[in-house]
């Protein structure tokens, strides 16, 4: 007998639309498609999150049988749900035997979000935002939210109008 699970792609928050569910026959535990999900989620460039749900779908459906699209309300032995929120992508996976609750991907801790606008060279101005690890009179340093995630330091004399020209804000995910 397999362990069945469903994989459930958001239009974008967990409460928002469901834009696909996508059935798996075995091999559904937190163990295997939730480590393969995951896995294959952690660094994916998309274009929206219905971009994204074809590309889930293009990765596991490689033979007849075992992946099929399934109704948005089925539930099977383990039920993942695969949201944005803030720009990183979450799944989020439950065990509907034992009603355990995992968070497989993203980060759920509260952090302090900083944005500013970076001049990098003479012809290169972005607007950054990044999940805030450290802040002095020199530096501001965190993880890209518009590079995968990537950690960076910017340099507080090429940010535009100094660090009084930063904005942070405290995130608290729920």
């Amino acid at each position: 007998m397999g362990t069945h699970c469903i994989t459930r792609i958001h239009s974008s928050d967990k409460n928002s639309p469901i834009l696909l569910t996508m059935y798996r026959h075995y091999d559904g535990g937190f163990e295997t498609h939730g480590v393969e999900l995951t896995e294959f989620l952690r660094n994916i460039k998309h274009m929206g999150m219905d971009c994204l749900a074809a590309q889930i779908v293009a990765k596991f459906k490689t033979e007849i049988g075992n992946i099929r699209i399934a109704c948005e309300d089925d539930i099977e032995d383990y039920v993942y749900n695969v949201f944005e929120k803030n720009n990183v992508i979450f799944v989020e996976g439950e065990n509907t035997f034992t009603g355990e609750v995992r968070v497989l991907l993203g980060n759920p801790e509260p952090y302090d979000l900083a944005e500013f606008v970076y001049q990098k060279n003479l012809y290169e101005v972005k607007w950054r935002k990044i999940k805030l690890t450290e802040q002095n009179q020199n530096y501001v340093c965190g993880f890209d939210f518009d590079d995968n995630m990537e950690y960076k330091r910017f340099s507080v004399e090429k940010i535009v109008g100094g660090s009084s020209k930063i904005k942070i804000t405290h995130v608290e995910e729920k």
